[in-house]
């Protein structure tokens, strides 16, 4: 008998409608899967498996961290295959577990796809190795399903816990010969940033009709808004105003993801590969805070991205007092390639995104649950494919003014973001010249308006994000420019 853990596998596939059988042993095709831990464990490693002094070669094993997070998980991702649960309503497999009482093993079914999750409970009596089946067959669910999820601590119900708070006893199991019936193979895409097929790269092969975009080359450009306007959260630009104890990888269904600095210059950029769900943490803040009597303290968070293979990217400002963990009543931002989200994604270049706190506020399918912004202590990703982030913030202001010789009051600056143009107005001196740049330093506009009321034409412009020189009598401003 062959094992793994909960932490997974190694994958034996057949193309077309054939029979997914993953173990350790032997090894499996390049790119026919991928594993990653769902959350930080105690152990999560292959070993060689002894049990009841037999050796039965290699086994992943999961050792469960007793620190109350029910919520540890192991993911498997096949980029060859997948389980259609419209014909397939069953996966079992070999679970070794050693303990006094039974235990539920949640399994949720996933996709990259846009498919709703689906999970189910299997059961493993707790005396060593037992043959594990997750049965789907009453629950409501046709489509493709790429991957498996393994909850050694958690019971069926999206989010009800096993115990009161949580199961607090570290768990050691393994599991092996993983098996269900494929659905079709998956064929070489362009849309959901995995490498199958023939593939020679993410999204890059026979019937694609572009290759994947390559990684930045430039860092996101730095912020101009005034550290003592914002609050931030992942920035090397603002170091005083700062969240506290704040950790890059809190929880994650993506990976690998990592830190990287692009130009060398030690501007840190989160790199997210292969997203799913992926989120960070810090010392809980307070969002509803005021500066005065009914005038808030911040109205917007922001960001900055760069998508190289993502076609979908949704933003959470995780609240304690709304729905969580996948539920589709979770406030979010939503940045979609296809377009019909908040905003529509653009790729291969880096974007600001600037959202107002009243979209999770007054998000539609809250059902009543009010985000208040308090406590806030998570950030959250969702989506697919691969991007780099950079410049989380707070802010009051959604829009750039920098001033060293005259007050922003003396400027206003509408609408940004814009599809077209913007107009610039002057309270006071006349405008002598304007010069637009874009995130590369070029200059894509120059114009000598002489006026204290000028529209700069973006129509030509592609979308993106741009910075605007404006000079008069008392100095020259930085604006930045949305261009959506």
């Amino acid at each position: 008998m062959k094992k793994i853990t909960l932490l997974l596998i190694l994958l034996t596939v057949s193309f077309g409608y054939s029979q997914i059988d993953i173990t350790f042993d032997p090894a499996p095709l390049e790119g026919s899967w991928a594993f990653n831990a769902g959350e930080p464990m105690t152990t999560t490693d292959v070993v060689d498996a002894t049990v009841e002094n037999a050796t039965y070669g290699k086994v992943g094993r999961m050792i469960s961290n007793a620190g109350g997070m029910p919520w540890q998980n192991a993911i498997l991702i096949m980029t060859d295959n997948t389980i259609d649960v419209t014909t397939t309503k069953t996966i079992t497999a070999d679970v070794y577990y050693v303990g006094a009482n039974p235990i539920a093993i949640l399994g949720k079914l996933t996709s990259g796809i846009g498919q709703p999750n689906k999970e189910v409970d299997g059961l493993h009596p707790g005396t060593g190795w037992s043959s594990v089946t997750w049965d789907f067959t009453a629950v409501s669910a046709t489509g493709e399903y790429n991957r498996i999820s393994f909850f050694p601590n958690r019971v069926e119900g999206g989010g009800n816990w096993e115990g009161t708070d949580g199961d607090t006893v570290s768990r050691e199991l393994w599991i092996d010969n993983i098996t269900a019936d494929a659905g079709a193979a998956i064929v070489a895409t362009c849309s959901d940033g995995v490498k199958n097929q023939s593939e020679t790269g993410i999204d890059c092969g026979p019937g694609c009709d572009a290759c994947p975009l390559p990684d930045p080359t430039v860092s996101a450009p730095s912020p101009l808004i005034s550290e003592s306007e914002v609050l931030s959260v992942y920035s090397d630009t603002y170091t005083t105003n700062t969240v506290a104890n704040y950790v890059f990888q809190d929880f994650t269904g993506s990976g690998p993801n990592s830190e990287v600095d692009i130009e060398s210059d030690g501007n840190m950029t989160a790199k997210i590969e292969n997203l799913n769900y992926y989120g960070s943490a810090f010392t809980a803040i307070d969002l509803s805070i005021e500066e005065s009597s009914g005038v808030s303290k911040y109205d917007f968070v922001h960001f900055d991205y760069y998508a190289t293979s993502s076609t979908l990217i949704q933003f959470y400002v995780i609240d304690a007092n709304t729905p969580c963990c996948g539920s589709s009543e979770e406030p979010r931002y939503v940045i979609d390639l296809a377009g019909g989200g908040d905003e529509t994604l653009v790729q291969g270049s880096w974007q600001s995104v600037f959202i107002p706190l009243s979209v999770f506020a007054n998000f539609a399918a809250n059902n009543g649950a009010a985000w208040d912004g308090t406590p806030v202590s998570q950030i959250k990703f969702e989506g697919n494919g691969n991007f780099f982030y950079d410049n989380i913030y707070f802010s009051k202001n959604n829009f750039v003014l920098s001033s060293d010789d005259f007050e922003i009051s003396e400027f206003s600056l509408y609408p940004n973001p814009t599809k077209g143009s913007w107009n610039v107005k002057s309270k006071s001196e006349k405008i002598s010249s304007i010069k637009v740049f874009d995130i590369l330093g070029k200059n894509v506009i120059s114009m000598l308006p002489n006026s204290d009321n000028v529209k700069i034409d973006g129509s030509s412009l592609k979308r993106g994000m741009y910075f605007a020189q404006i000079k008069t009598v008392n100095g020259v401003n930085s604006i930045k420019l949305i261009k959506q």
